[in-house]
């Protein structure tokens, strides 16, 4: 999503996983945040959601979770006031893993409860001779399987993010997953910004320190809440999760990203580092 406020003149452009959901939480305790998803009026935005009510002949486009400055840019006053923040790209890969991996999990431990009900409600249909129930039963355990396993996609990746550790499932995947619904978070972070005018760019691994900077910029109250932290603990060194990657997978990183390193000033990893 995107933070705008006309009150303050500023654009908020959330990178995934760079800790957008606790800028706009904060933001929100301060001021309100003016951005319409339903200003989308292009097909850019033809990712399922249910805030965009864009229409082309029958078919309806909505729009993605998180835009670019591209998507919004001609929405909006130009001497508005443009930030964003990064992250190193081996953390912001290895934590958006751990983001889409619980969506899995998640998913698991609502559908396998739901089909045992309908499941064991259909065999109870079938003994009783309900045949009408007994159909719709079915066809509702089949409308639930195929919407949000084949649509969700969430079939298609269960079976790697169980069986496979992080450094298999990133050989594996790396390319795969910028086709998928999902791909938006897993875009190399320039392409949130690339080719347009960006005033600030704050880092993730000094957050604190450059939220407040903006805070302070925009007479805020510097009070952050926290959100969508799954471990606050400070970074150990420059790179927190380096250690989980091994050397086939931190090259990887460094030619998927290679555009975040050089456009961001990350240095890369070259050294062979393994878990073992």
């Amino acid at each position: 999503m995107v933070f705008v406020s006309h009150e303050n003149k500023f654009i908020f452009i959330h990178i995934p996983k760079t800790g957008g959901q606790t800028i706009k939480t904060t933001l929100k305790k301060n001021i309100k945040n003016d951005f319409n998803r339903r200003e989308c009026n292009t097909l850019d935005y033809a990712i399922l959601s249910n805030d965009c009510t864009v229409k082309n002949k029958t078919t309806m486009f909505r729009s993605p979770r998180h835009f670019t400055l591209n998507n919004i840019k001609n929405t909006y006053p130009s001497n508005y006031y443009r930030f964003t923040f990064t992250r190193n790209p081996y953390d912001r890969f290895y934590s958006t893993y751990n983001h889409f991996k619980n969506r899995i999990y998640r998913f698991l431990y609502i559908l396998i409860p739901i089909n045992i009900v309908l499941l064991t409600l259909f065999i109870y249909s079938l003994l009783k001779k309900k045949y009408l129930y007994m159909t719709l039963l079915l066809l509702t355990i089949l409308f639930i399987n195929i919407y949000i396993g084949i649509y969700m996609e969430y079939f298609r990746w269960t079976t790697d993010l169980i069986a496979l550790d992080f450094n298999s499932f990133t050989t594996k995947n790396i390319y795969e997953l910028d086709n998928s619904l999902y791909g938006d978070l897993y875009k190399s972070q320039y392409e949130y910004i690339k080719n347009n005018r960006i005033d600030y760019i704050g880092r993730q691994e000094n957050f604190k320190n450059n939220f407040n900077a903006l805070l302070k910029h925009f007479n805020l109250d510097s009070t952050i809440h926290t959100n969508n932290v799954r471990n606050p603990n400070d970074y150990n060194g420059e790179y927190k999760y380096i250690h989980k990657y091994n050397k086939e997978t931190i090259e990887l990183i460094n030619k998927r990203y290679d555009i975040d390193f050089k456009k961001f000033n990350y240095e890369k990893v070259t050294n062979e580092l393994t878990n073992q």
